[in-house]
């Protein structure tokens, strides 16, 4: 899973919001008013959300791109894991196997 928070930047009268991803205890607990936290975790195999809270308002347009890169950031630590689980259990099968003869 990953965290994503939103900070509002100002910017005359255009809001925009600066993305951190990750941030530490520190971080969040110097986050700005008006700030917003979203955390998510994805099963990429299924290709599904598994876990999604949230805190703070955030807009549509920001909530996307909050989980668009949350979504690209775990997905090669996701192909990662996977890749290392299919090693392990064709490394178990093969040593099963030559224990048996």
């Amino acid at each position: 899973g990953v965290s994503v928070s939103a900070v509002p930047v100002a910017d005359g009268d255009n809001p925009k919001c600066t993305l951190l991803l990750d941030p530490s205890s520190d971080e969040l607990a110097a986050l700005p008013a008006g700030s917003s936290v979203l955390n998510v975790a994805f099963c990429h195999a299924r290709g599904e959300v598994c876990f999604l809270e949230s805190s703070g308002v955030v807009s549509m347009m920001y909530l996307e791109q909050m989980l668009a890169l949350a979504r690209d950031t775990t997905r090669p630590i996701g192909n990662g894991m996977l890749d290392c689980l299919k090693q392990d259990y064709e490394g178990k099968k093969k040593r099963k196997v030559d224990r048996n003869g």
